[in-house]
């Protein structure tokens, strides 16, 4: 099991081509900059038993290549990390047996699974480090297809590779001041179950914030202050109506 701490945008097109050509890029990218389609099904059971446990299964296919990924939430960390496994198979439906050692061992066997929606996304990643930190760039553009509807997604996610997330605000801080880019926690599962449900906007409740004896003042401050964030951000929609 592995964690993963990142932060997505939304663009829009112009934004997109903008970072592409920002020149952080030249400076900080440790390599040629690699470009991929990959198409991805996201399975739950018909009542939603994986959604209602905070998680997502999907299979990724990159050309001949197909990875199976968990991903869960991190209560302690809040909205901005996730649990993650990861896995390469050889089908297109998952492999059961490697969700044992994971939180979805206990009811995973007595669902069935089915493929709920889909993405087709042209992706390009760029390796950008530092001494101290490595952050990955990826830039997203493609759909999200569910039955009859689709949207489309424009957007970027930069994650936490090594080091300290102080170096991942700052850079994405950095990237984004000058573009049309919005801070956003709706990931590609969550486009997807929206349009399968095709339900009206509404508001989001605060998340309980996990605090404990623990920690010092500066590291709850920061718990509380992350939450606060996190309930803007996925309310901001809402607001803007």
């Amino acid at each position: 099991m592995g964690s993963e701490t990142e932060l997505k945008f939304q663009l829009d097109p112009v934004a997109l081509q903008q970072l592409r050509r920002h020149p952080l890029l030249g400076r900080l990218k440790q390599e040629k900059a690699r470009t991929r389609l990959e198409k991805s099904a996201y399975f739950d059971t018909a009542e939603g038993h994986l959604r209602a446990q905070g998680a997502v299964l999907r299979i990724r296919t990159i050309g001949r290549r197909r990875i199976q990924t968990l991903k869960t939430t991190d209560e302690k960390a809040g909205a901005w990390s996730r649990n993650e496994w990861e896995w390469d198979i050889f089908d297109d439906v998952p492999d059961l047996r490697l969700l044992t050692d994971t939180p979805l061992a206990e009811t995973i066997g007595q669902t069935n699974l089915q493929a709920v929606f889909s993405t087709e996304i042209r992706r390009t990643t760029y390796l950008l480090s530092e001494p101290g930190w490595t952050v990955e760039l990826a830039l997203d553009q493609g759909q999200v297809l569910a039955g009859p509807y689709s949207a489309p997604v424009t957007e970027a996610e930069l994650e936490l590779k090594s080091g300290d997330a102080d170096h991942l605000f700052q850079l994405a801080l950095s990237l984004t001041q000058n573009l049309s880019a919005r801070l956003s926690l709706l990931t590609k599962a969550k486009r997807g179950f929206a349009l399968l449900e095709q339900a009206p906007l509404t508001s989001s409740k605060a998340r309980t914030i996990s605090l404990d004896g623990a920690m010092n003042a500066t590291a709850a401050l920061r718990q509380i202050a992350l939450s606060c964030i996190a309930h803007f951000v996925t309310n901001q929609d809402y607001l803007a109506m």
